[in-house]
């Protein structure tokens, strides 16, 4: 929550200072750590439970990583169903890179001499059921726009004046979210080009996702297209 970026943002700094611990989840443990009895929680991050049990009403901004049912059945309904929203999906621009981010934060390999692309590449798709088409579906109200997130500062600059500014701001300390730190030298996809193409291919045609961000990105509701304003 915003009211708790300030404190978060320095206990994850006297974290990194005292222990060197960079991780989201066990290196600040706060009252929430203790509420859960599980490292997996703290101030900084909340249990999706609790946030939709405080509600949504006072929220300008509302980042979550849910199914895609959590923007129908708790989102849609807040203040009525006259109130405009905005849903801004992010879309890296290089599927298949987004793919290797997805097997190194799994902690698997992608392995390209497998006799079944598909299957293989299926294998690390994990957006746990973050998006689906019905997203698209849910009435007037509800627009739906994407954007690419790498680097985040156009969206950051983007959403600068649409958003209240905190009175004390601080600088964000970043919290690792992978077990292992990515090599690329090391992912097979990028030495070996028709596999590249077809594993692309197949996200595409595939998946829901990647299907949605293919023809997104670039498009009028690409929020960072300078061309389609």
């Amino acid at each position: 929550y915003s009211y708790d970026a300030y404190k978060a943002n320095r206990r994850t700094e006297e974290a990194r200072t005292k222990e060197n611990c960079t991780a989201v989840q066990g290196c600040v443990r706060d009252s929430m750590t203790k509420l859960y009895d599980t490292e997996k929680r703290n101030r900084g991050r909340i249990d999706p439970k609790l946030m939709t049990e405080i509600g949504f009403e006072d929220c300008d901004y509302v980042a979550i990583e849910v199914k895609h049912t959590f923007w129908e059945s708790q989102f849609l309904p807040v203040g009525g169903p006259a109130t405009k929203k905005e849903l801004h999906i992010p879309c890296r621009k290089d599927p298949v890179d987004h793919l290797m981010s997805m097997a190194n934060h799994l902690q698997k390999k992608f392995l390209c001499s497998t006799k079944n692309l598909k299957a293989e590449t299926k294998r690390l798709i994990s957006t746990w059921g973050r998006f689906h088409q019905s997203l698209l579906q849910l009435g007037p109200n509800m627009t739906v726009k994407c954007f690419n997130p790498i680097p985040i500062e156009p969206y950051l600059e983007y959403m600068s004046n649409k958003l209240q500014r905190r009175k004390i701001e601080s600088a964000y300390i970043h919290r690792e979210s992978n077990k292992q730190k990515r090599n690329k030298e090391n992912e097979c996809v990028w030495k070996n080009e028709a596999v590249r193409n077809m594993v692309e291919k197949i996200l595409v045609e595939e998946d829901s996702y990647f299907s949605y961000c293919k023809t997104c990105l670039g498009s009028k509701n690409d929020l960072l297209n300078v061309d389609a304003e």
